[in-house]
């Protein structure tokens, strides 16, 4: 299982989930993602890292680069709505 923290709040992602629902769908670099706690946009890196992502750097090269920019904006509501899950500040972290 990959863990890895948001580089926002600290909060620590513990799964992945493709849009294909293909369990044994592992992330590369480039995919994108998104923090349950703060709702912060983020990309993996080489090492599998998240990194803060910028959706208006997603260029119309990407296949359904719209559509992935209105459900990301679309989840980072719901999360934003919801507030945090984590209350307590967490090392490193907002």
């Amino acid at each position: 299982m990959l863990t890895t923290p948001c580089p926002k709040c600290g909060y620590l992602l513990e799964m992945t989930t493709a849009l294909n629902n293909h369990p044994d769908t592992k992330p590369s670099e480039g995919d994108l993602s998104i923090c349950l706690d703060c709702g912060e946009i983020l990309q993996f890196n080489a090492l599998l890292a998240l990194e803060p992502f910028d959706l208006a750097s997603l260029t119309d090269q990407v296949t359904n680069a719209d559509e992935c920019r209105r459900l990301m904006t679309k989840a980072q509501k719901i999360i934003h709505d919801r507030g945090r899950i984590n209350k307590k500040k967490t090392p490193g972290g907002d």
